[in-house]
């Protein structure tokens, strides 16, 4: 587990992984940085800039993770409470 400035810091040079705060693991959502802007992933766009505003996911910890298994959590039909 990571706190999110070390996710930025490890993504800094590879936007092909995705990253969400840990509580939103089963959701299907996550984000993914565009030229050093956040975007919450999946999206009819490929994207929509946005974050959490919530300061509880934002100094909890997060996870790196990829888009297949973020898009499998919502073929899922994951009843989880997204963001």
């Amino acid at each position: 587990m990571m706190k999110l400035h070390e996710v930025l810091d490890v993504l800094q040079s590879n936007s092909d992984y995705w990253f969400r705060p840990i509580a939103w693991q089963g959701c299907g959502q996550a984000y993914v940085l565009k030229h050093g802007m956040t975007h919450l992933v999946p999206s009819a766009r490929g994207g929509q800039q946005s974050m959490t505003c919530d300061p509880r996911e934002l100094a909890g910890d997060w996870e790196i993770t990829c888009a297949d298994r973020v898009l499998g959590e919502r073929n899922q039909g994951a009843d989880h409470e997204g963001p």
